[in-house]
């Protein structure tokens, strides 16, 4: 009886054997000539994949270690010229660049507010300060701007000011007051980055220093449904500046965009309900600021703050249109869910 067992048992296991002998061959057959072209292609791209994993790690390990090593803004210049600069990101550039040494033009639209970070720049930092009221939504008001800065030692300049719908995500045509709405936004964030750097790049050029700083976002580096007029402008700043960058870095002119995620500030509030899950990745906008200076002079292009890195590549960058555009279309239907409970 165990005999009989034994002798169906390697009966079958040779039965099996065979069909795979039978299977390899016949891919060997179907493959013919290219089987050892296909083993020299995936050897090929088992080392592309790494040289880009390494290449990756040393990129990052280079940054870190120049971050290490930052440069003094005041060798730029004596002024710092800082726009959207009452609140959140603005600020505190604002009050960092002043923190060391610089003198600092604040230019945004609410009097008030202005004196109040004039003040409290003065009295921590024992530093000059001039205010300019001027509304970025208007297009009149570059020439009292260029009146205002005339004479100064400009070093560097802030594009940081800044709009967003607050109804985002959105489908392009429920913006309420929607044609006013798209004059605002890209008087806001593309106008008044080009006007700006128009007026002190030119002194910048004679002098052979200085550096623009253009504060652009992750939302900009593809195109995002529901985001489409906010993400359309900060791409332009972010080519905007790198085609600055290939003009003139060799001019002496530092030219940056920063491209930082969401950052706990006065106009991201919105996003809190929609991703709560990040909240984590949130910086406050002292903490951004202080990494980003870090990087000026030493990357033209930056993100800054590695946990928005991490999203940027792992749930932006690697989800394709296909997948995001339906993910993004259900938070604006959750939003409209929550203006309708409201």
């Amino acid at each position: 009886m165990s005999l009989k067992r034994k002798g169906t048992k390697s009966l079958l296991s040779l039965a099996s054997e065979g069909e795979v002998v039978k299977k390899k061959t016949n891919m060997a057959s179907y493959f013919g000539e290219y089987t050892d072209s296909l083993c020299v292609l995936g050897a090929v791209s088992m080392c592309y994949v790494a040289l880009k994993v390494c290449s990756l790690i040393l990129r990052v390990a280079y940054r870190t270690v120049r971050r290490c090593f930052p440069v003094d803004p005041k060798q730029y210049g004596r002024w710092a010229v800082v726009t959207g600069s009452t609140d959140g990101i603005g600020k505190s550039y604002a009050l960092q660049l002043a923190e060391k040494g610089m003198d600092i033009v604040l230019i945004s639209r609410n009097p008030q507010k202005l004196s109040d970070v004039a003040k409290q720049i003065v009295d921590q930092y024992r530093v000059s300060v001039k205010v300019i009221a001027a509304d970025f939504t208007k297009t009149d008001i570059y020439d009292n701007i260029k009146q205002q800065l005339t004479g100064l030692d400009i070093g560097v300049l802030v594009n940081n000011v800044g709009m967003v719908n607050p109804r985002l995500p959105c489908y392009f045509c429920e913006t309420e007051d929607f044609e006013q709405f798209n004059r605002d936004i890209i008087n806001v964030n593309i106008l008044s980055c080009v006007m700006m750097t128009g007026l002190v790049l030119p002194d910048m050029l004679q002098r052979k220093r200085g550096a623009i700083i253009n504060l652009s976002s992750i939302a900009g580096l593809r195109p995002l449904a529901c985001y489409q007029i906010y993400a359309a402008t900060k791409a332009f700043v972010r080519f905007f500046s790198e085609a600055l960058t290939m003009e003139y870095s060799s001019q002496g002119i530092t030219i940056q965009a920063v491209n930082p995620g969401i950052v706990e500030t006065n106009m991201t509030k919105s996003y809190h309900t929609f991703y709560p899950v990040w909240r984590l990745l949130y910086p406050t906008p002292e903490e951004f600021v202080r990494k980003a200076l870090r990087t000026v002079g030493h990357e033209a292009s930056t993100i800054a703050h590695w946990p928005h890195e991490l999203q940027t590549h792992f749930q932006l960058m690697m989800i394709p249109d296909c997948i995001l555009a339906p993910l993004l279309a259900q938070r604006r239907n959750e939003w409209v869910q929550i203006l309708k409970e409201q």
